[in-house]
């Protein structure tokens, strides 16, 4: 259910930028916004917020020299 979601998002997102040639600067900046604001996002949450509860376990320990 949820990649099928992605996918038809990502397609609406593909159309909008095929159908629609001339677009607006405002709508321009705001989607390049949303697109930076989801990057961020998900590097937060697939990348830190991971290697922080790594770190906290004492996983990381035997891979540095103390």
């Amino acid at each position: 259910m949820r990649l099928s979601l992605l996918r038809g998002v990502t397609a609406l997102g593909a159309a909008f930028s095929l159908f629609f040639k001339s677009s607006n600067k405002l709508v321009m900046d705001g989607m390049l916004g949303f697109t930076g604001g989801v990057m961020v996002a998900a590097s937060v949450w697939s990348l830190l917020i991971p290697a922080i509860d790594m770190s906290k376990e004492n996983a990381l320990k035997k891979y540095f020299l103390p």
